[in-house]
């Protein structure tokens, strides 16, 4: 099963319950969805061997024949921290957009009236 981060692709660290990434230093919970159901399974450790199963009819699952993991972000709180501030970076581009916009049009206007002024 690869261990990558979904979100700069390094290898991930585990730490305790969860998976770090140390490039990005993102923070993920592992969760492996059953093959049939797509609910969460849960997880056989014995003798250095990991298999999973499925509390909700499916039995024992074998890692090698078709479990995918997925990493869910713990980042919640960053993430939710970082939004506002987003908001107000793309605010202050599009008004930095606009003004500029502005700069480039208001002398073609002036031009225009000018070249139209003489032609008639």
């Amino acid at each position: 099963m690869d261990n990558n981060c979904p979100v700069c692709r390094h290898e991930l660290l585990r730490q305790d319950s969860f998976f770090i990434c140390p490039s990005c230093r993102s923070r993920f919970a592992q969760e492996v969805p059953c093959p049939d159901c797509g609910k969460t399974l849960e997880v056989l450790k014995a003798c250095g061997a990991v298999d999973y199963f499925c509390p909700h009819g499916d039995g024992l699952i074998s890692k090698k024949t078709r479990c995918a993991a997925l990493y869910r972000s713990l980042n919640r709180r960053r993430l939710m921290l970082m939004a506002p501030l987003m908001h107000v970076a793309l605010m202050l581009v599009t008004l930095i957009l606009a003004a500029l916009m502005l700069m480039v049009l208001k002398p073609m206007a002036k031009s225009a009236g000018r070249n139209e002024g003489r032609k008639s």
